[in-house]
Protein backbone atom coordinates (compact mmCIF):
# COMPACT_ATOMS: atom_id res chain seq x y z
CA UNK A 1 0.00 0.00 0.00
CA UNK A 2 1.39 3.19 -1.17
CA UNK A 3 0.51 7.03 -0.75
CA UNK A 4 -1.44 8.19 -3.46
CA UNK A 5 -3.14 11.09 -2.13
CA UNK A 6 -0.67 13.46 -1.36
CA UNK A 7 -2.64 15.40 1.24
CA UNK A 8 -2.32 12.54 3.76
CA UNK A 9 0.31 13.72 6.19
CA UNK A 10 3.14 11.13 6.77
CA UNK A 11 2.30 8.18 4.63
CA UNK A 12 5.11 5.86 2.95
CA UNK A 13 5.12 2.34 1.45
CA UNK A 14 4.15 -0.10 4.26
CA UNK A 15 5.24 -3.64 2.98
CA UNK A 16 4.37 -5.55 6.55
CA UNK A 17 1.07 -4.15 6.95
CA UNK A 18 -1.06 -6.83 8.34
CA UNK A 19 -4.62 -7.55 9.33
CA UNK A 20 -3.33 -8.10 12.79
CA UNK A 21 -2.15 -4.67 12.98
CA UNK A 22 -5.69 -3.52 12.47
CA UNK A 23 -8.09 -5.60 13.23
CA UNK A 24 -9.65 -6.13 16.97
CA UNK A 25 -9.91 -10.15 16.51
CA UNK A 26 -6.47 -10.77 14.55
CA UNK A 27 -4.52 -8.66 16.54
CA UNK A 28 -1.71 -10.65 18.43
CA UNK A 29 0.35 -9.78 21.60
CA UNK A 30 3.71 -8.76 19.78
CA UNK A 31 6.96 -8.61 21.78
CA UNK A 32 9.21 -5.08 20.91
CA UNK A 33 11.72 -3.84 22.44
CA UNK A 34 11.16 -0.36 21.86
CA UNK A 35 7.89 1.19 21.50
CA UNK A 36 8.74 3.24 18.27
CA UNK A 37 7.42 -0.50 16.89
CA UNK A 38 4.35 0.52 18.22
CA UNK A 39 4.11 4.03 17.88
CA UNK A 40 5.49 4.86 14.22
CA UNK A 41 4.68 6.65 11.20
CA UNK A 42 3.70 3.61 9.33
CA UNK A 43 1.63 2.55 11.20
CA UNK A 44 0.15 6.03 12.37
CA UNK A 45 -0.15 7.05 8.83
CA UNK A 46 -1.88 3.80 7.24
CA UNK A 47 -4.23 4.07 9.98
CA UNK A 48 -5.63 7.25 8.90
CA UNK A 49 -5.66 6.29 5.32
CA UNK A 50 -7.55 3.42 5.46
CA UNK A 51 -10.09 5.53 7.90
CA UNK A 52 -10.55 7.96 5.04
CA UNK A 53 -10.65 5.13 2.69
CA UNK A 54 -13.49 3.03 4.66
CA UNK A 55 -15.59 6.27 5.08
CA UNK A 56 -17.74 4.94 1.67
CA UNK A 57 -17.56 1.93 3.15
CA UNK A 58 -19.76 -1.01 4.83
CA UNK A 59 -19.25 -2.52 7.55
CA UNK A 60 -17.10 1.29 8.11
CA UNK A 61 -14.01 1.74 10.12
CA UNK A 62 -14.94 4.05 13.07
CA UNK A 63 -13.58 7.54 12.53
CA UNK A 64 -11.90 7.62 16.05
CA UNK A 65 -8.87 5.10 14.17
CA UNK A 66 -8.03 8.22 12.16
CA UNK A 67 -7.64 9.87 15.96
CA UNK A 68 -5.79 6.80 17.31
CA UNK A 69 -3.30 7.68 13.96
CA UNK A 70 -2.81 10.36 14.78
CA UNK A 71 -1.62 9.88 17.96
CA UNK A 72 0.99 7.18 16.77
CA UNK A 73 2.26 10.12 14.20
CA UNK A 74 2.20 12.60 17.14
CA UNK A 75 4.55 10.07 19.62
CA UNK A 76 6.69 9.29 16.46
CA UNK A 77 7.51 12.77 15.97
CA UNK A 78 8.00 12.85 19.75
CA UNK A 79 11.04 10.06 19.79
CA UNK A 80 12.19 11.79 16.57
CA UNK A 81 12.82 14.97 18.12
CA UNK A 82 14.57 13.33 20.82
CA UNK A 83 17.04 11.34 19.25
CA UNK A 84 17.86 13.54 16.10
CA UNK A 85 21.33 14.45 15.78
CA UNK A 86 21.70 15.15 12.19
CA UNK A 87 22.43 18.22 10.49
CA UNK A 88 20.20 17.56 7.06
CA UNK A 89 16.74 15.71 7.82
CA UNK A 90 15.51 12.95 5.61
CA UNK A 91 12.56 14.20 3.63
CA UNK A 92 9.20 14.31 5.78
CA UNK A 93 11.39 13.78 9.12
CA UNK A 94 12.65 17.33 10.24
CA UNK A 95 12.49 16.73 13.27
CA UNK A 96 14.71 13.69 13.30
CA UNK A 97 17.78 16.75 12.98
CA UNK A 98 19.85 18.46 15.40
CA UNK A 99 18.19 20.80 17.73
CA UNK A 100 18.80 24.29 16.77
CA UNK A 101 17.44 27.65 17.76
CA UNK A 102 15.94 27.88 14.63
CA UNK A 103 14.41 24.33 14.31
CA UNK A 104 10.77 23.13 14.44
CA UNK A 105 11.81 21.08 17.56
CA UNK A 106 10.79 24.08 19.84
CA UNK A 107 7.12 24.80 17.94
CA UNK A 108 6.57 20.92 18.36
CA UNK A 109 7.62 20.34 21.97
CA UNK A 110 5.52 23.45 23.01
CA UNK A 111 2.56 21.90 21.31
CA UNK A 112 3.86 18.43 22.81
CA UNK A 113 3.86 19.65 26.35
CA UNK A 114 0.41 20.97 25.87
CA UNK A 115 -1.12 17.49 24.46
CA UNK A 116 0.94 15.08 27.64
CA UNK A 117 -1.13 17.72 29.83
CA UNK A 118 -4.50 16.25 28.82
CA UNK A 119 -3.11 12.13 29.12
CA UNK A 120 -3.04 10.55 32.54
CA UNK A 121 -0.93 7.87 32.17
CA UNK A 122 2.20 11.10 30.53
CA UNK A 123 1.02 13.08 34.14
CA UNK A 124 2.30 11.41 36.76
CA UNK A 125 4.52 7.63 37.36
CA UNK A 126 2.93 4.22 38.66
CA UNK A 127 3.49 0.74 38.16
CA UNK A 128 2.42 -1.36 35.79
CA UNK A 129 -1.27 -2.05 37.04
CA UNK A 130 -1.77 0.65 39.28
CA UNK A 131 -4.65 3.40 39.58
CA UNK A 132 -3.50 6.15 36.90
CA UNK A 133 -6.33 8.32 38.64
CA UNK A 134 -5.50 7.85 41.94
CA UNK A 135 -1.96 8.76 41.17
CA UNK A 136 -1.07 12.30 41.56
CA UNK A 137 2.20 12.45 42.03
CA UNK A 138 4.92 14.16 39.21
CA UNK A 139 6.57 12.63 36.74
CA UNK A 140 6.99 11.85 33.22
CA UNK A 141 6.06 15.17 32.13
CA UNK A 142 7.94 16.51 34.36
CA UNK A 143 10.86 14.69 33.30
CA UNK A 144 10.30 15.40 29.80
CA UNK A 145 10.04 19.11 30.30
CA UNK A 146 13.58 19.05 32.43
CA UNK A 147 14.92 16.55 29.74
CA UNK A 148 13.61 18.84 26.54
CA UNK A 149 14.52 22.44 28.70
CA UNK A 150 17.22 21.53 31.12
CA UNK A 151 18.11 24.66 32.36
CA UNK A 152 15.22 26.90 31.47
CA UNK A 153 12.09 26.13 33.44
CA UNK A 154 8.70 26.40 32.01
CA UNK A 155 5.84 29.05 33.44
CA UNK A 156 2.72 27.95 34.82
CA UNK A 157 0.00 29.15 31.72
CA UNK A 158 -1.42 31.98 33.03
CA UNK A 159 -5.32 31.68 32.55
CA UNK A 160 -5.93 35.53 31.59
CA UNK A 161 -4.43 34.76 28.18
CA UNK A 162 -5.88 38.15 27.03
CA UNK A 163 -4.09 40.31 29.99
CA UNK A 164 -0.13 40.25 27.81
CA UNK A 165 1.47 42.84 30.54
CA UNK A 166 0.13 40.07 33.16
CA UNK A 167 2.02 37.47 30.86
CA UNK A 168 5.00 39.38 29.73
CA UNK A 169 5.26 39.97 33.81
CA UNK A 170 5.07 36.20 34.53
CA UNK A 171 7.82 35.57 31.85
CA UNK A 172 11.27 34.98 32.98
CA UNK A 173 12.16 32.25 30.61
CA UNK A 174 10.76 30.45 27.10
CA UNK A 175 7.02 31.42 26.54
CA UNK A 176 4.45 29.12 26.37
CA UNK A 177 2.84 28.69 22.92
CA UNK A 178 -0.78 30.53 23.92
CA UNK A 179 1.70 33.30 25.52
CA UNK A 180 3.81 33.55 22.11
CA UNK A 181 0.28 34.11 19.98
CA UNK A 182 -0.93 36.22 22.19
CA UNK A 183 2.01 38.64 22.55
CA UNK A 184 2.38 38.73 19.21
CA UNK A 185 -1.41 39.28 17.89
CA UNK A 186 -0.66 42.38 20.36
CA UNK A 187 1.66 43.50 17.54
CA UNK A 188 4.66 43.67 19.68
CA UNK A 189 6.82 41.94 17.64
CA UNK A 190 10.71 41.87 16.18
CA UNK A 191 12.01 40.60 12.95
CA UNK A 192 15.50 38.53 13.92
CA UNK A 193 17.65 39.37 10.34
CA UNK A 194 19.55 36.86 11.40
CA UNK A 195 17.22 33.50 11.30
CA UNK A 196 14.09 35.87 9.54
CA UNK A 197 12.14 34.53 12.14
CA UNK A 198 9.22 37.27 14.03
CA UNK A 199 9.06 37.09 17.73
CA UNK A 200 7.05 39.20 20.25
CA UNK A 201 9.47 41.10 22.13
CA UNK A 202 9.86 38.65 25.00
CA UNK A 203 10.65 35.69 22.62
CA UNK A 204 13.15 37.43 20.86
CA UNK A 205 14.84 38.45 24.08
CA UNK A 206 15.09 35.20 25.29
CA UNK A 207 16.13 33.79 22.17
CA UNK A 208 18.71 36.83 21.91
CA UNK A 209 20.28 35.78 25.43
CA UNK A 210 19.91 32.06 25.26
CA UNK A 211 22.20 32.44 22.27
CA UNK A 212 25.22 34.29 24.24
CA UNK A 213 24.27 31.82 26.82
CA UNK A 214 25.01 28.98 24.53
CA UNK A 215 28.45 30.67 23.33
CA UNK A 216 29.49 31.05 27.01
CA UNK A 217 29.17 27.46 28.02
CA UNK A 218 29.95 25.83 24.68
CA UNK A 219 33.14 28.23 23.90
CA UNK A 220 33.88 27.39 27.92
CA UNK A 221 34.39 31.03 28.22
CA UNK A 222 34.58 31.64 31.65
CA UNK A 223 34.85 29.96 35.41
CA UNK A 224 33.39 29.83 38.22
CA UNK A 225 34.22 32.67 40.82
CA UNK A 226 36.56 34.23 38.08
CA UNK A 227 36.54 38.11 38.04
CA UNK A 228 35.32 39.56 34.53
CA UNK A 229 36.74 42.74 32.97
CA UNK A 230 33.70 44.10 30.75
CA UNK A 231 35.55 46.59 28.05
CA UNK A 232 33.23 49.50 28.02
CA UNK A 233 32.92 52.19 25.94
CA UNK A 234 29.53 52.98 26.09
CA UNK A 235 28.57 52.43 22.90
CA UNK A 236 25.46 49.54 22.18
CA UNK A 237 28.10 46.38 21.85
CA UNK A 238 29.05 47.10 25.26
CA UNK A 239 26.46 48.20 26.90
CA UNK A 240 24.29 45.19 25.58
CA UNK A 241 27.13 42.79 26.73
CA UNK A 242 27.35 44.15 30.29
CA UNK A 243 23.45 43.95 30.49
CA UNK A 244 23.25 40.18 29.17
CA UNK A 245 26.09 39.12 31.32
CA UNK A 246 24.79 40.60 34.82
CA UNK A 247 21.26 39.11 33.57
CA UNK A 248 23.17 35.70 32.50
CA UNK A 249 24.78 35.80 35.64
CA UNK A 250 21.97 35.80 37.63
CA UNK A 251 19.60 33.41 36.31
CA UNK A 252 22.30 30.88 35.53
CA UNK A 253 24.26 31.19 38.84
CA UNK A 254 28.02 32.19 36.66
CA UNK A 255 29.15 33.47 40.19
CA UNK A 256 31.11 36.30 38.53
CA UNK A 257 32.20 39.43 39.94
CA UNK A 258 31.76 41.87 37.03
CA UNK A 259 33.62 44.78 36.48
CA UNK A 260 33.92 47.93 33.65
CA UNK A 261 36.93 48.78 32.54
CA UNK A 262 36.94 52.01 30.08
CA UNK A 263 39.61 53.42 27.79
CA UNK A 264 39.69 57.31 27.01
CA UNK A 265 41.41 57.88 23.83
CA UNK A 266 41.09 61.66 24.23
CA UNK A 267 38.96 62.27 21.39
CA UNK A 268 36.99 65.66 21.94
CA UNK A 269 33.01 64.79 20.73
CA UNK A 270 33.25 61.68 21.21
CA UNK A 271 34.97 59.75 24.46
CA UNK A 272 34.49 62.28 26.69
CA UNK A 273 30.64 62.01 25.82
CA UNK A 274 30.72 58.27 25.79
CA UNK A 275 31.93 57.93 29.14
CA UNK A 276 29.29 59.85 30.74
CA UNK A 277 27.51 56.85 29.38
CA UNK A 278 29.83 54.31 31.02
CA UNK A 279 29.07 56.09 34.30
CA UNK A 280 25.82 55.96 34.05
CA UNK A 281 25.65 52.43 33.58
CA UNK A 282 28.50 51.50 36.43
CA UNK A 283 25.73 52.75 39.05
CA UNK A 284 22.86 51.28 36.62
CA UNK A 285 24.44 48.20 36.68
CA UNK A 286 25.99 48.27 40.32
CA UNK A 287 29.53 47.22 38.61
CA UNK A 288 32.90 48.97 39.88
CA UNK A 289 34.20 50.84 36.93
CA UNK A 290 38.46 51.87 36.41
CA UNK A 291 39.01 54.56 33.60
CA UNK A 292 42.89 54.77 31.85
CA UNK A 293 43.52 57.29 29.87
CA UNK A 294 46.10 57.22 26.80
CA UNK A 295 47.27 60.82 28.23
CA UNK A 296 47.90 59.03 31.37
CA UNK A 297 49.29 55.64 29.67
CA UNK A 298 51.79 57.85 27.30
CA UNK A 299 51.84 61.60 27.33
CA UNK A 300 49.44 61.55 24.39
CA UNK A 301 45.60 61.58 22.94
CA UNK A 302 44.43 60.84 20.00
CA UNK A 303 43.65 64.62 19.17
CA UNK A 304 47.18 65.19 19.79
CA UNK A 305 48.11 62.17 17.39
CA UNK A 306 45.78 63.13 14.53
CA UNK A 307 47.50 66.96 14.58
CA UNK A 308 50.81 64.80 14.26
CA UNK A 309 50.20 62.28 11.77
CA UNK A 310 46.54 63.33 9.63
CA UNK A 311 43.45 61.37 9.15
CA UNK A 312 44.98 57.99 7.26
CA UNK A 313 46.75 55.95 9.61
CA UNK A 314 45.13 57.47 12.61
CA UNK A 315 43.42 54.14 13.41
CA UNK A 316 46.47 52.21 13.42
CA UNK A 317 47.81 53.98 16.12
CA UNK A 318 44.21 53.90 17.98
CA UNK A 319 43.73 50.53 17.95
CA UNK A 320 47.16 49.25 18.90
CA UNK A 321 47.10 51.63 22.10
CA UNK A 322 43.73 50.61 22.86
CA UNK A 323 44.49 46.92 23.23
CA UNK A 324 47.61 47.60 25.12
CA UNK A 325 45.66 49.86 27.36
CA UNK A 326 42.85 47.04 28.11
CA UNK A 327 45.93 44.90 29.12
CA UNK A 328 47.58 47.06 31.04
CA UNK A 329 43.91 48.14 33.19
CA UNK A 330 43.05 44.36 33.23
CA UNK A 331 46.56 44.04 35.18
CA UNK A 332 45.55 46.53 37.20
CA UNK A 333 42.05 45.35 38.50
CA UNK A 334 43.67 41.77 38.83
CA UNK A 335 40.86 40.08 36.48
CA UNK A 336 40.62 36.54 35.01
CA UNK A 337 39.55 37.60 31.70
CA UNK A 338 38.74 40.58 29.63
CA UNK A 339 35.27 40.27 27.67
CA UNK A 340 34.98 42.16 25.04
CA UNK A 341 31.76 43.42 22.59
CA UNK A 342 32.90 42.25 19.11
CA UNK A 343 30.04 40.79 17.46
CA UNK A 344 29.56 38.62 14.68
CA UNK A 345 29.66 41.74 11.80
CA UNK A 346 32.97 42.76 13.82
CA UNK A 347 34.69 39.25 13.69
CA UNK A 348 33.33 38.98 10.07
CA UNK A 349 34.72 42.32 8.24
CA UNK A 350 37.78 41.50 10.33
CA UNK A 351 38.23 38.29 7.96
CA UNK A 352 37.97 40.44 4.99
CA UNK A 353 40.39 42.78 6.24
CA UNK A 354 42.83 40.05 7.21
CA UNK A 355 42.36 38.47 3.67
CA UNK A 356 42.55 41.89 1.38
CA UNK A 357 45.80 42.01 3.49
CA UNK A 358 47.32 38.77 2.94
CA UNK A 359 47.82 38.44 6.73
CA UNK A 360 47.58 35.10 7.83
CA UNK A 361 48.47 34.91 11.21
CA UNK A 362 45.95 37.54 12.10
CA UNK A 363 43.16 35.46 10.11
CA UNK A 364 43.97 32.63 12.29
CA UNK A 365 43.62 34.40 15.37
CA UNK A 366 40.85 37.15 14.82
CA UNK A 367 38.02 34.05 14.60
CA UNK A 368 39.08 32.60 18.00
CA UNK A 369 36.16 33.06 20.85
CA UNK A 370 39.14 33.10 22.91
CA UNK A 371 42.75 34.67 22.75
CA UNK A 372 45.19 33.22 24.99
CA UNK A 373 48.67 33.69 24.96
CA UNK A 374 51.53 32.94 27.80
CA UNK A 375 51.48 35.77 30.15
CA UNK A 376 48.82 37.45 29.17
CA UNK A 377 45.07 37.83 30.40
CA UNK A 378 42.54 35.72 28.18
CA UNK A 379 39.90 38.13 25.98
CA UNK A 380 36.75 36.28 24.92
CA UNK A 381 33.90 37.31 22.74
CA UNK A 382 30.63 36.73 24.51
CA UNK A 383 29.10 38.70 21.27
CA UNK A 384 30.77 36.37 18.45
CA UNK A 385 27.72 34.83 16.70
CA UNK A 386 25.46 38.04 17.43
CA UNK A 387 24.09 39.89 14.56
CA UNK A 388 24.95 43.94 14.75
CA UNK A 389 21.67 44.50 14.08
CA UNK A 390 19.83 42.35 16.64
CA UNK A 391 22.43 43.69 18.96
CA UNK A 392 20.70 47.16 18.07
CA UNK A 393 17.12 46.07 18.48
CA UNK A 394 17.51 44.11 21.88
CA UNK A 395 19.36 47.57 23.00
CA UNK A 396 15.73 49.40 21.91
CA UNK A 397 13.71 47.33 23.03
CA UNK A 398 14.69 47.17 26.67
CA UNK A 399 15.75 51.10 26.25
CA UNK A 400 19.05 50.45 27.46
CA UNK A 401 21.22 53.98 28.04
CA UNK A 402 24.04 53.86 25.34
CA UNK A 403 25.88 56.76 23.64
CA UNK A 404 25.42 55.75 19.37
CA UNK A 405 27.47 58.89 17.74
CA UNK A 406 30.33 57.67 15.54
CA UNK A 407 33.62 58.16 16.35
CA UNK A 408 34.41 61.45 14.58
CA UNK A 409 38.03 60.21 12.89
CA UNK A 410 36.62 56.66 11.79
CA UNK A 411 35.08 57.71 8.21
CA UNK A 412 38.35 57.23 6.91
CA UNK A 413 39.15 54.02 8.03
CA UNK A 414 40.16 51.39 6.40
CA UNK A 415 37.60 48.91 8.00
CA UNK A 416 34.75 51.08 6.62
CA UNK A 417 35.62 49.69 3.22
CA UNK A 418 35.10 46.03 3.99
CA UNK A 419 31.88 46.90 6.22
CA UNK A 420 30.03 48.87 3.50
CA UNK A 421 30.90 45.29 1.54
CA UNK A 422 29.53 43.36 4.12
CA UNK A 423 26.22 45.41 4.35
CA UNK A 424 25.93 44.98 0.72
CA UNK A 425 26.59 40.88 0.99
CA UNK A 426 23.98 40.92 4.19
CA UNK A 427 21.29 42.03 2.25
CA UNK A 428 21.92 39.71 -0.76
CA UNK A 429 21.94 37.08 1.57
CA UNK A 430 21.54 37.55 5.62
CA UNK A 431 23.37 34.97 6.33
CA UNK A 432 26.82 36.01 4.58
CA UNK A 433 28.21 37.03 8.28
CA UNK A 434 28.31 33.23 10.07
CA UNK A 435 29.51 31.78 6.32
CA UNK A 436 32.50 34.44 6.36
CA UNK A 437 32.88 33.73 10.44
CA UNK A 438 32.58 29.39 9.56
CA UNK A 439 35.03 30.10 6.40
CA UNK A 440 37.77 31.84 8.96
CA UNK A 441 37.02 29.13 11.97
CA UNK A 442 37.71 25.91 9.04
CA UNK A 443 40.69 27.85 6.74
CA UNK A 444 43.75 26.06 7.04
CA UNK A 445 47.22 26.97 7.02
CA UNK A 446 49.81 25.23 4.88
CA UNK A 447 52.28 23.65 6.92
CA UNK A 448 55.41 25.66 5.42
CA UNK A 449 53.82 28.91 5.93
CA UNK A 450 55.53 30.55 8.55
CA UNK A 451 53.89 32.24 11.66
CA UNK A 452 55.39 34.80 13.62
CA UNK A 453 56.75 33.49 17.06
CA UNK A 454 54.28 34.96 20.34
CA UNK A 455 56.69 36.78 22.49
CA UNK A 456 57.36 39.51 25.35
CA UNK A 457 58.32 43.16 24.34
CA UNK A 458 61.53 43.58 25.85
CA UNK A 459 60.59 47.38 26.51
CA UNK A 460 57.06 46.80 28.09
CA UNK A 461 56.66 43.43 28.79
CA UNK A 462 53.37 42.88 27.50
CA UNK A 463 52.84 40.63 24.28
CA UNK A 464 54.60 41.12 21.16
CA UNK A 465 55.50 38.90 17.91
CA UNK A 466 58.77 41.34 17.80
CA UNK A 467 61.33 42.48 20.54
CA UNK A 468 59.81 45.80 20.17
CA UNK A 469 56.16 45.57 20.80
CA UNK A 470 54.16 47.62 18.13
CA UNK A 471 53.03 50.12 20.44
CA UNK A 472 56.47 50.96 21.50
CA UNK A 473 57.81 51.41 18.21
CA UNK A 474 54.15 53.78 17.63
CA UNK A 475 54.98 55.78 20.52
CA UNK A 476 58.84 56.18 19.97
CA UNK A 477 58.26 57.28 16.25
CA UNK A 478 55.59 60.12 18.21
CA UNK A 479 58.63 61.20 20.39
CA UNK A 480 60.91 61.66 18.30
CA UNK A 481 59.01 63.29 15.87
CA UNK A 482 58.67 60.64 13.68
CA UNK A 483 54.78 59.75 13.78
CA UNK A 484 55.45 57.07 10.36
CA UNK A 485 58.24 54.97 12.00
CA UNK A 486 56.10 52.34 13.32
CA UNK A 487 53.35 52.15 10.28
CA UNK A 488 54.08 49.48 7.97
CA UNK A 489 56.82 46.56 8.65
CA UNK A 490 59.25 46.44 11.07
CA UNK A 491 62.16 46.52 8.09
CA UNK A 492 61.03 49.75 7.54
CA UNK A 493 61.39 51.13 10.96
CA UNK A 494 65.07 49.47 11.22
CA UNK A 495 66.13 51.45 8.24
CA UNK A 496 64.71 54.97 9.36
CA UNK A 497 65.98 54.36 12.66
CA UNK A 498 69.57 53.54 11.44
CA UNK A 499 69.57 57.06 9.55
CA UNK A 500 69.16 58.61 12.86
CA UNK A 501 71.69 60.05 15.38
CA UNK A 502 72.26 57.62 18.47
CA UNK A 503 70.04 54.97 16.70
CA UNK A 504 71.38 52.63 19.52
CA UNK A 505 69.10 54.03 21.81
CA UNK A 506 66.08 51.67 20.83
CA UNK A 507 66.69 48.33 19.05
CA UNK A 508 64.18 47.38 16.88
Amino acid sequence: MSDKDQSTEGDRLVPKLTDAHVYEEKIKKMKVSHAAQVFSQRVGAIMKRITVMANNCTPSIDREAADTGQLCLFVDNLFDSANGNVIKPTPGKDLRSAVTLTSPHWVFWNKALDVLRMINNFTSTHSVGANCEDDDSDGILDNLKDFLFNEIPLNEENEDEENCSAQHDALTTFPTLEQTGSLINSGSRAYRPKTGDTLCKECFYWAFELEIHSTITNGKLFKKGDVVAIAASGGKDSTVLAQVLKTLNERYNYELKLVLLSIDEGITGYRDDSLKTVLENKDEYQMPLKILSYEQLYGWSMDKIVAEVGRKNNCTFCGVFRRQALDRGATLLNVNCIATGHNADDIAETVLMNILRGDVARLQRCVNIITITEGTIPRCKPLKYTYEKEIVMYAYFKKLNYFSTECVFAPNAYRGYARTFLKDLERLKPSSIMDIIHSGETMCVKENVKLPDIGVCTKCGFVSSQDICKACMLLEGLNRGLPKLGIGKSSKANKALAALPNPSLLHF
